[in-house]
C-alpha cells in the first residue's frame, strides 16, 4: 500500500526550567535516565508524544525523563523540573525546499543592494559635501543610508521567516509564517516606491534627451524641462561657489572641476575660471553677475555656467542613466521574483503524515481529543506544591465528563482507575 512521504523528525524546543507538563505519560516505555535514549523514543512517538519532563526521583535523587502526551503547562520551582516539547518538523518537500533555498539566495541578492545604498550614503557624508548644500547632500545622504539599513533588516527578517518557516516555536508569536508576512507586506511597498521613482527619472531623461538633442542641431533655445530647470540652478551654485571659493585651491570643490575639465568648454575648466589666477575672470565664459541679471532660466544666457556646460553635462547625464536604469529594473524584476515566490511559500501547506491521515479518517485517535478543550499549551500558575495540582484547577467546560473521557482527574483517581483495569483484564 502506498504511503504519503512523513514528516522529518520532529524538533525540540526547550529545556524550560520551571515548567511541567501535566499529561499521562504514554503507553508503554515511558520512563528513562537517558535523554538521548528519552528523545530517541519520544521521536519515534510523536505526535502521540508531546513532550519529555525531568524530574528528581525520590529516593535515588536522580533524573528520570518521561514521555507525556498532550496537556497544558503549569508553573513550578526551576529546581523541580524541566520540560522539552516536541514540535512539528517541516515538510521533506523537495519542491518546498528548492524554493526556499532559490528564495534564500535571491534574498541575499537583495540584502546587497541594501548594503550598497549605504555604503553610497556613507561616502556622500564623509566626503563634506553638505558644507555645499546640507538639504542637497547631507539630507539625501541620511535618507539613502536608512533606506539601506531598512532594506538590509528586512532581509534578515525574510531570512528567519524562511528558515524557521511552517516552524512554530512555542511560547513565541514569532514564527517563520508572520516573518515572511512582514516581508511581504515591506517588498511590496518597496516595489510599488521603486516602480514610481523609475517612472519619473525616466520621464525626467526624456525631456534631457529632447533638449540634448536640440544643442546637437544648433537650437540653442531649447527651452528647460522642470527637471533641468532644477539642474541648472544647483550647477550654477556650485560652480559660482567653486568660482569665488577664498582657499586656492578649494578641496571641496575638486570634484567639480575634474568634471568640467572633461566635459565643458576649454574656457570652463578649472584653469580658467578658479579664482586663484588674476586673468581668470576675463577669459572664463560663466560670469556670476551677468547671469543673475539676464535671468539664470533663459537657456540663450551664455554667462551661466550650466549654459556654457549645458551640451557636456546632457551628454554624460544621459549615457550614465542607461546603465543605471538597467539596475534599477534589474531591481524591480529581483523583487517581483521575491514577492511571488514569498507568496508560494505563505501559501504551501505539508503534506499529512500517514498517522493524521488515519487520525483523520477515524481509524486512530488523535492527541487532540482530551479532556483540554483549550489551548494544549496553556500555562497555569501554582503557588503552592505542584504535587498538590489537580484538574479541578483548570478552566474545563461543566458539561465535560471527566471519567467519560479516560482521563483522571487527580494522581489518586489515575491510581484507581489503573487497578480497576487490571482486575477488569484478570477477570476477562
Amino acid at each position: 500500500m502506498y504511503k504519503p512521504k512523513s514528516l522529518s523528525p520532529p524538533a525540540v524546543d526547550g529545556p524550560y526550567p520551571g515548567r511541567f507538563l501535566d499529561a499521562e505519560a504514554v503507553q508503554g516505555d515511558s520512563s528513562f535516565r537517558s535523554f538521548s535514549l528519552a528523545l530517541d523514543k519520544a521521536r519515534r512517538l510523536y505526535p502521540y508524544c508531546s513532550g519529555i519532563t525531568a524530574e528528581r526521583s525520590g529516593l535515588t535523587r536522580q533524573i528520570v525523563y518521561t514521555l507525556r502526551k498532550e496537556g497544558p503547562t503549569i508553573d513550578v520551582p526551576e529546581s523541580t523540573t524541566s520540560t522539552w516539547y516536541l514540535v512539528r518538523g517541516e515538510s521533506n518537500n523537495r519542491c518546498n525546499e528548492t524554493f526556499k533555498l532559490f528564495l534564500a539566495r535571491v534574498n541575499y541578492t537583495f540584502s546587497f543592494f541594501g548594503f550598497t545604498c549605504c555604503a553610497m550614503a556613507i561616502y556622500v557624508l564623509v566626503a563634506n559635501w553638505g558644507a555645499l548644500d546640507p538639504s542637497f547632500f547631507t539630507g539625501g545622504g541620511i535618507i539613502f543610508f536608512f533606506f539601506g539599513a531598512i532594506i538590509v533588516g528586512i532581509t534578515y527578517v525574510g531570512d528567519k521567516g524562511i528558515m524557521h518557516h511552517r516552524h512554530n516555536k512555542k511560547f513565541s508569536s514569532c514564527t517563520g509564517v508572520r516573518m515572511l508576512l512582514v516581508y511581504l507586506v515591506f517588498c511590496s511597498v518597496a516595489l510599488v516606491c521603486e516602480l514610481y521613482f523609475l517612472s519619473v527619472s525616466l520621464d525626467a531623461m526624456l525631456g534631457l534627451r529632447v533638449a540634448y538633442a536640440g544643442i546637437v542641431v544648433n537650437e540653442a533655445s531649447t527651452p528647460y524641462s522642470s527637471f533641468e530647470a532644477q539642474m541648472a540652478i544647483k550647477f550654477n551654485s556650485f560652480f559660482y561657489g567653486a568660482q569665488t571659493s577664498p582657499h586656492c585651491p578649494d578641496l571641496n570643490y575638486e570634484w567639480l572641476w575634474l568634471f568640467t575639465n572633461h566635459h565643458c568648454p576649454l574656457n570652463m575648466n578649472q584653469l580658467s575660471c578658479e579664482g586663484c589666477n588674476d586673468y581668470s575672470a576675463t577669459i572664463c565664459d560663466a560670469n556670476m553677475q551677468t547671469c543673475i541679471a539676464n535671468g539664470q532660466l533663459d537657456p540663450t544666457n551664455q554667462a551661466c555656467a550650466y549654459n556654457a556646460c549645458r551640451a557636456g553635462i546632457l551628454n554624460y547625464i544621459t549615457s550614465s542613466y542607461e546603465p543605471f536604469s538597467y539596475f534599477v529594473t534589474s531591481m524591480c524584476f529581483l523583487q517581483c521574483i521575491i514577492i511571488l515566490m514569498t507568496i508560494m511559500l505563505l501559501c504551501f501547506h505539508p503534506r499529512a503524515s500517514w498517522t493524521e491521515i488515519e487520525s483523520r479518517a477515524g481509524i486512530r485517535m488523535t492527541p487532540t481529543e482530551s479532556l483540554h478543550r483549550g489551548p494544549s499549551r496553556e500555562v497555569v500558575k501554582i503557588e503552592d506544591d505542584p504535587m498538590t495540582f489537580t484538574l479541578d484547577m483548570l478552566d474545563v467546560d461543566a458539561d465535560v465528563d471527566v471519567e467519560a473521557l479516560g482521563a483522571p482527574s487527580s494522581p489518586a483517581t489515575a491510581m484507581n482507575l489503573s487497578d480497576e483495569k487490571a482486575t477488569e483484564g484478570k477477570e476477562e
